[in-house]
């Protein structure tokens, strides 16, 4: 999974700003993202009754969007290097 996810976020970038941009989003996202996901499952099954079924219908909502996000990225791997550098 982290072979494919380097080399996704690699794509969002031009060469430049690929360093600070990988590490942003990276960090960002498992602060904004990832942090109240334990707190959200809890309360999803603790307020329908301990039933999993909210739980599970967010799971399938994230598995849904990851799997369309590929679609939008754009690739940066067909832009020369030197015109994506200043001064170029």
């Amino acid at each position: 999974m982290y072979g494919s996810e380097a080399a996704s976020f690699c794509e969002l970038f031009e060469t430049r700003v690929r360093y600070t941009g990988v590490s942003l989003v990276y960090q960002i996202d498992a602060i904004i993202v990832l942090t109240p996901i334990p707190i959200l499952a809890a309360l999803l099954v603790g307020g329908n009754g301990n039933r999993q079924c909210w739980l599970a219908t967010y799971v399938l909502l994230a598995c849904v969007g990851s799997a369309l996000s590929p679609a939008t990225m754009r690739r940066t791997s067909l832009v020369p290097a030197l015109a994506a550098a200043p001064g170029a």
